[in-house]
C-alpha cells in the first residue's frame, strides 16, 4: 500500500462535488461525516475524496486548514488498497471543537471499519441502511 495522496485523487471539480452533495449517500460517525458516490473514473484512479471544515463551526482559517491537514493525513495513512469500483468521496469535520489528530484517524478508520460492516449487514449487532458502499471490501 502506498502512503502518498497526489492531485489526481484529490476531488477538486465543482461539478463533481454539487452532483456529490445531490445525490450521494452518507454515512456518519461523529465527528466525522462521509459523502459519497459511485463514479466513471479512469482505471488508474478509483478514488477521488476531497475534504472540508464548516466555517460556521471555525471561524478561523487557520483552525480549519489545520483540522483538513489532519483528516487529509489520516486519509493518506490509512487509505484503501484494493478498490473494484470507483467513488467521489468527501469527509466532512462536523465537530464544533478542535480534536487532537489521534481522535481523527482513529475515527476515520473506525468509519472505514463501519463501513465493511455496513456491506456485511451491521454493525455491532445494530441493524443499519443497506448500501453497497464498502471503503476496504469493494
Amino acid at each position: 500500500m502506498t502512503e502518498n495522496f497526489p492531485k489526481n485523487e484529490k476531488l477538486k471539480q465543482s461539478s463533481l462535488i454539487e452532483k456529490l452533495f445531490q445525490e450521494g449517500k452518507s454515512v456518519y460517525h461523529y465527528p466525522i461525516k462521509l459523502i459519497y458516490l459511485e463514479a466513471d473514473l479512469s482505471n488508474s484512479i478509483k478514488i477521488k475524496v476531497g475534504v472540508g471544515v464548516s466555517k460556521r463551526n471555525f471561524k478561523r482559517a487557520v483552525d480549519r486548514n489545520l483540522i483538513k491537514r489532519r483528516m487529509r493525513e489520516a486519509y493518506r495513512k490509512n487509505k484503501p488498497n484494493e478498490i473494484t469500483k470507483s467513488f467521489n468521496c468527501m469527509i466532512i469535520y462536523t465537530s464544533k471543537k478542535m480534536e487532537q489528530y489521534d481522535l481523527i484517524e482513529n475515527k476515520i478508520i473506525r468509519e472505514n471499519d463501519i463501513k465493511v460492516t455496513v456491506a456485511g449487514g451491521g454493525f455491532k449487532g445494530q441493524p443499519v441502511l443497506k448500501t453497497e458502499f464498502s471503503w476496504w471490501q469493494i
